[in-house]
């Protein structure tokens, strides 16, 4: 008896240092100063911004479509819904072409949604696609659950890609529903191949990430006699996916829908499993510091520890003008977001205008503007978790026309939101709507509230 309470004790120590520890150790590493990087100035490369959901699905299902080698798709989520099915009927018709597919999916989410997918288990059957999973949970490993991948793009061939914060179903891409966020993603097209080109360095990324040996590789281990019949229903899926489109609108100019830009630049941190350099974050706020004149921040959320909201402040003493704007208490849809009233306090101290986003759909878009040239869009939230756990990447482009499209919708998004100055000052936007929490949710975030605050680093 007394050698199973032992071992009863020992296991929970093990299960709980695993999951608590090894963040905690996490030692910032302050990464060199962005302030004087230049911004490199490409050629041939031209952008195309889509923030709708419905136009996001279209944009993946036309590029995979138009695939004559090699596919790459790199996401947090997927799932077997109706967006899911679009894209993986998408890929599975192009690896009939001949179409090479590479795809890498967050490990942990991925054993949970997934499992019992059968069209998933046919899609892994074909002998052109591979498909690995970042980071999968090992109990022998389990201090490496944490560590997450959080990149989401799309390449095709050596043309074009997209890259932003949407994760691969029904939430992010598709006709809205009442679970439906809204989010940015950025088409790059490239006209002029270079080794130096945004979409090359991206290849780079992805191909380290690939080859990293905690990736675990799924294809090849199933029986496809088994799946040939979901297959053939897959196949047919796409054909429904098509006609739903119509072919001639499958074929996109992409030239003509796109806008020149003056130079773009990849961010990436460290890809490995475990604690991360903020490098990423010290990028982010030396650009910011750059600015000469305004900054907008757009974030889902808020959750920064003291070294971060010191660096913010920090922008907000050499930038006239820095708005940060992120979803009210009453919009946030991740349970986690219950801590946000804790943030807001310490949003106060760095004497930023915070706008509290009330529209009707949920925001998951990350963004920051600088000035009336710079635009970055990825998936980096402005917290702990992708500060020092994730893997994320951004992109920063120099381009007028994008980032004036891009300030427009800001202020669309301001209108609906409560405006909180500097000095406390509580303003109305022209747009906004109350919302109320129900009293059961309410309840559940303020215990969350609570339970979560010893946790921030790890949120």
């Amino acid at each position: 008896m007394i050698c199973l309470f032992i071992f009863v004790i020992l296991f929970l120590l093990y299960i709980l240092t695993s999951l608590f520890l090894p963040p905690l150790l996490c030692k910032q590493y302050i990464a060199e100063d962005a302030a004087n990087m230049e911004m490199p100035k490409t050629k041939g490369e031209r952008v195309r911004l889509i923030d709708d959901n419905e136009e996001a699905l279209f944009w993946r299902i036309a590029l995979i479509s138009n695939a004559q080698k090699k596919v790459i798709l790199t996401t947090f989520e997927l799932r077997d819904d109706a967006a899911g099915q679009d894209i993986m009927s998408a890929l599975l018709a192009a690896a009939e072409r001949g179409v090479q597919i590479k795809v890498l999916i967050d490990g942990v989410d991925a054993e949970i949604v997934l499992r019992g997918s059968v069209n998933f288990k046919s899609f892994l059957c074909h002998k052109n696609i591979e498909v690995k999973y970042y980071n999968p949970f090992l109990f022998s490993a389990l201090w490496k659950i944490n560590y997450r991948l959080h990149e989401k793009y799309l390449i095709v061939d050596d043309t074009v890609f997209i890259l932003g914060g949407r994760n691969t179903h029904n939430v992010y891409l598709g006709k809205e529903t009442e679970k439906s966020q809204s989010d940015r993603d950025i088409l790059i097209y490239i006209t002029n191949k270079s080794h130096e080109s945004s979409l090359n360095k991206l290849k780079v990324h992805f191909e380290a990430l690939w080859g990293m040996d905690e990736c675990l590789l799924l294809s090849g281990n199933m029986d496809s006699r088994k799946y040939k019949g979901i297959q053939e229903e897959l196949l047919a899926h796409w054909q429904n996916v098509q006609t739903r489109y119509g072919n001639g609108r499958l074929n996109p100019d992409l030239y003509a829908m796109t806008m020149e830009v003056n130079g773009i630049w990849l961010l990436t941190g460290n890809s490995g499993v475990g604690n991360k350099k903020p490098i990423i974050w010290k990028q982010l706020c030396g650009l910011m510091k750059s600015g000469k004149r305004e900054v907008l921040i757009q974030t889902p959320f808020v959750m920064c520890d003291t070294w971060m909201y010191s660096e913010l402040a920090e922008v907000c003493r050499r930038i006239d003008s820095v708005g940060l704007i992120t979803n009210s208490y009453e919009n946030i849809v991740n349970s986690l977001g219950s801590d946000y009233p804790n943030q807001r306090r310490k949003l106060e101290q760095i004497k930023a205008t915070v706008y509290e986003y009330s529209g009707s759909v949920p925001m998951h878009t990350k963004t920051v503007l600088i000035d009336d040239n710079l635009s970055i869009i990825g998936s980096f939230n402005m917290d702990n978790r992708s500060t020092y756990i994730d893997t994320e990447i951004m992109l920063v482009i120099d381009c007028r026309e994008l980032n004036a499209g891009l300030r427009q919708q800001i202020i669309n998004l301001q209108e609906q939101s409560v405006w909180i100055a500097p000095d406390g000052k509580i303003t109305y936007g022209t747009a906004y709507r109350e919302k109320r929490i129900p009293v059961e949710k309410r309840f559940l975030y303020g215990i969350l509230r609570v339970l979560l605050y010893p946790f921030e680093y790890l949120l």
